[in-house]
């Protein structure tokens, strides 16, 4: 097949197919397809970081990233945008996730996957198709600038991970996250990923930067008991007195119908 990377990432992968669900209605999965192409050692090796940045290609290792380094370009907006990598911003099982520092004074983000194989690819090649979808709900989430079969390029959201806030969430970032989740109930989203550390709390509301799976149908019933379970096993597990009102606010909040 003949793709335009990013444009296939944030089309094709946006594709909605039915599928079985978990709980007794039919849902449907939100960025679940990658065409079985898209697997192929040519076309991961012609729409990876190293092709679509050739300055990059020899840190390109298939394993370790944590030597990745260098200046680039990027063509942005009609110009080209120099980028130079800055720090390692963040890693999870998949990915590491590097902040760039741009000529012009802005900052993007860099996600490459740790190794390449068939789950990584899948992941990444996924998320531009659900970050898409969030946005498009009126829910937070970075613009992706380009994509490719093993990295990401994404704008840098400013603000503190939920991770670092967990255990001293103030009433604003509690009311921010309720209000976040009350926007997927209402959309009847459900965010399979709502982990403290793919969550930023930037300019009074809460960015979801890593969305994971995303699925969309379920009851508000089914959604309004998930999302309680989920924020107070996750969030609110933690026992200092700032996350007694946290945890007292969720189960009211819960409680009632939204």
């Amino acid at each position: 097949m003949a793709f335009s990377a990013l444009e296939h990432f944030v089309v094709e992968g946006r594709r909605l197919r039915l599928s079985g669900a978990d709980t007794a209605q039919s849902r449907q999965l939100v960025a679940d397809e990658v065409p079985e192409d898209c697997y192929s050692a040519d076309w991961v090796a012609a729409h990876s970081l190293g092709a679509r940045f050739p300055s990059l290609a020899g840190s390109h290792n298939q394993v370790e990233y944590d030597a990745l380094q260098g200046q680039f370009e990027l063509p942005h907006e009609g110009r080209a945008l120099g980028l130079t990598i800055d720090a390692l911003g963040g890693q999870g099982r998949r990915a590491f996730v590097y902040r760039l520092l741009a000529d012009s004074g802005e900052t993007f983000a860099l996600k490459v996957v740790r190794e390449v194989n068939r789950e990584n690819l899948y992941a990444i090649q996924v998320e531009p198709g659900r970050l898409q979808y969030l946005a498009e709900l009126g829910l937070g989430a970075p613009a992706v600038l380009d994509a490719g079969s093993d990295y990401l390029l994404k704008a840098w959201v400013p603000g503190e991970v939920g991770e670092s806030l967990r255990s001293a969430l103030s009433e604003q970032h509690v009311d921010a996250l309720l209000a976040f989740i009350s926007r997927c109930i209402e959309h009847k989203l459900k965010i399979w990923d709502l982990k403290p550390r793919n969550l930023v709390y930037s300019d009074d509301q809460w960015v979801c930067i890593d969305p994971g799976r995303l699925s969309v149908g379920e009851s508000k019933r089914y959604l309004i008991r998930y999302y309680k379970n989920y924020i107070l096993s996750h969030w609110f597990k933690m026992k200092p007195i700032s996350m007694r009102y946290a945890a007292l606010k969720a189960r009211l909040m819960f409680r009632r119908p939204l």
